[in-house]
């Protein structure tokens, strides 16, 4: 009996654990057609003259806090004076936010960059791009 009760008590600690995945998950407010076109409108708009496509949009889900959003990957950087763009933060009010390689143009890590002009949002009206600390 007392070589029992530990593992019993074990198997119902892991039983009573929550899971990763809920139940009945929510989509997101704003779906992946908006989001592909906001961010295609974005990219036309962005650098025209360069061949550049989208190569990934995904759902974000931060683990903790924080609300979803997605994030759409460019085939190649758009290189600024000081930073490369390689991607584009999609919240789900449809804000932007630039997503720059850290460490200069085309670099390796990333950051959540900001400024610039207003995009206009299809749904949404004109957004300014925000600016978001990765972490």
């Amino acid at each position: 009996m007392k070589r029992i009760l530990p593992l019993l008590l074990a198997v119902l600690a892991l039983v009573a654990m929550p899971t990763d995945t809920p139940a009945a998950e929510k989509a997101p407010v704003l779906d992946i057609e908006g989001a592909l076109k906001i961010a295609q409108n974005y990219l036309k708009g962005a650098a025209p003259s360069e061949p550049r496509f989208l190569v990934a949009l995904t759902l974000e889900k931060p683990t903790m806090t924080g609300a979803p959003y997605w994030y759409a990957r460019w085939s190649s950087p758009i290189v600024g004076a000081t930073k490369a763009e390689i991607g584009l933060r999609i919240d789900m009010t449809g804000s932007l936010t630039k997503v720059m390689a850290e460490g200069g143009k085309g670099s390796g890590g990333v950051t959540w960059g900001g400024g610039g002009p207003s995009v206009p949002v299809p749904g949404v009206g004109s957004q300014k791009y925000g600016v978001r600390d990765m972490h």
